[in-house]
């Protein structure tokens, strides 16, 4: 084998064989010349064409949040298409689409048409999510306030939602006033962007504190509770004693009743009570006032004497 270039030989070999190898060979033009056992000779050209060397390169060492997934990517050039794929996990191809549990490594080995082959390795380092603790559910009276606290291992940023009934949104212990039952919800955020959520349900007792009028006699709709009647027209005085969920107006005036249920506290609208101290009475049919129209004065005559009126 000989360079032509320089003329310089390559490699002999002093055999009978018709097929022979040499190696390594850059790439171009090279001769070949045979010689026989009296000094003949004859030359050949043979044009080496030699492929780019192979090339394999994986995706950076990366991070991630646990429960999350990624795609490894190879990048791949030189050598002889096509291509084999030998992933560690089994995976085909040049991407891996992974979602590992723990901190992992992937090995990708690729071969070329002509056996060549290169192997690269990427990690996957995986970030455990941060731990919150919404606490424990809370039960409120209607109109109250709670504060929420919410307790972390890692968790360097705040966020509770829904928004309309807090007092702010970005701290671990905002203050809420729902005006009915509610789930409040906090995620928690580390500092590589990893989140975890816990909730909260705040129970928001109310009481009925509505009332019934019969006559004198009134009474709380609501059974089971306690019961405070008090004076309306006496800046709410207490009446004394009237602690039941019926109550006997003595006299006319406005009443109403103070309600406690669940340790939750409820009063009543105020319900006017008239009438009392008067005595029904019949006339007969003799029952005339006159005259009519009158100037000033007016005659009432009830056809006879009644010991009340």
């Amino acid at each position: 084998l000989i360079d032509p270039t320089s003329n310089t030989i390559l490699n002999s070999y002093y055999d009978t064989l018709t097929t022979v190898v040499f190696h390594p060979l850059n790439s171009g033009e090279y001769i070949i010349r045979t010689i026989d056992s009296s000094g003949c000779s004859s030359d050949d050209s043979i044009t080496i064409c030699n492929p780019p060397e192979l090339f394999l390169s994986l995706s950076n060492d990366t991070t991630i949040c646990m429960g999350n997934s990624i795609s490894i990517s190879a990048d791949i050039n030189g050598g002889v298409f096509p291509y084999n794929y030998f992933w560690n996990n089994g995976s085909l191809g040049t991407t891996n689409y992974v979602t590992p549990l723990n901190t992992t490594s992937y090995f990708l080995t690729i071969e070329d048409n002509l056996g060549c082959s290169k192997q690269d390795s990427v990690t996957i380092i995986v970030q455990q999510i941060p731990i919150i603790n919404a606490g424990n559910d809370e039960n409120i009276c209607i109109y109250d306030t709670v504060q929420l606290t919410a307790t972390s291992s890692g968790v360097v940023n705040y966020t509770w939602s829904p928004t309309n009934s807090l007092n702010t949104t970005n701290i671990a212990s905002p203050l809420a006033w729902p005006v009915d039952t509610s789930i409040y919800v906090v995620t928690g955020t580390d500092t590589l962007g990893c989140m975890s959520t816990d909730t909260i349900i705040v129970h928001v007792n109310t009481v009925d504190s509505t009332t019934n009028v019969n006559g004198n006699v009134l009474s709380a709709n609501l059974s089971g509770a306690s019961y405070q009647w008090v004076d309306c027209d006496s800046n709410f005085a207490e009446i004394p004693g009237e602690t039941d969920q019926y109550f006997t107006a003595l006299n006319n005036g406005n009443y109403a009743v103070e309600i406690t249920n669940n340790g939750c506290n409820a009063i009543s609208n105020c319900i006017n009570v008239f009438g009392i101290g008067v005595i029904e009475n019949s006339f007969g049919g003799k029952f005339v006032i006159y005259p009519n129209p009158t100037a000033g004065e007016l005659t009432i005559d009830l056809g006879k004497m009644h010991e009340s009126i």
